[in-house]
This record gives C-alpha cells, sequence and structure tokens, in this order.
C-alpha cells in the first residue's frame, strides 16, 4: 500500500492536489492498493464527493484517512474511500503534559 500525505488545498478546485497525487500513485504503482492521509482536511464546496465512487478522482484511493479535527470529518466517516482517526486521546495526553509542565 502507498500513501499520499497531501496538504490542505484551497481555490477552485479543492482536492486537486490530492487527485493528481493518486494519479501519479495510480500509473507508477498499478495495482497497488493507494491511501491518502490529510491530518486536517476541510472540503470545500463538497469537494469530497470527487473522492467518492463516481466522483473525478474516485477510484483513486482505496482509503481517505483524516482526523477529527473539522466536524465534516466526522460526517464523512465510514463513507467510502472515508475514515476518520480521533485525535481526542492525544490531546488530552498533550494537554495533562502541559499542565503538569506550568
Amino acid at each position: 500500500m502507498f500513501f499520499c500525505v497531501a496538504e490542505y488545498v484551497v481555490g477552485r478546485r479543492p482536492g486537486a492536489l490530492r487527485g493528481h497525487a493518486g494519479a501519479a500513485l495510480r500509473a507508477e504503482f498499478a495495482p497497488a492498493r493507494r491511501a491518502c492521509f490529510v491530518v486536517h482536511a476541510a472540503f470545500v464546496g463538497g469537494g469530497h464527493k470527487a473522492f467518492m465512487p463516481g466522483g473525478m478522482y474516485g477510484g483513486l484511493f482505496d482509503q481517505f484517512y483524516t482526523t477529527n479535527t473539522c466536524r465534516q470529518a466526522d460526517d464523512l466517516h465510514g463513507r467510502a474511500p472515508f475514515q476518520t482517526l480521533d485525535i481526542t486521546p492525544l490531546m488530552g495526553e498533550a494537554y495533562d503534559e502541559y499542565v503538569a509542565s506550568v
């Protein structure tokens, strides 16, 4: 499995960078499974639909991982190809460490 770690993309074509990266991975490593991980994904104007089956980039990624730092990510969890990773425990640990050090 190959991973594409992409940044938040703004502009007219949200997700275009992820789509192009996925296309390059597919061309180079087909038929390998491909996954994308975006820490703080915000899909403007329904941009997430492009990565769903039938969308412009549908099928490029077998899994599309993001964290629950955006409320929208929770809404997408479990809808192919999206999976949301819960960072709440990590945030709690970081807060506890900070408080202990002050």
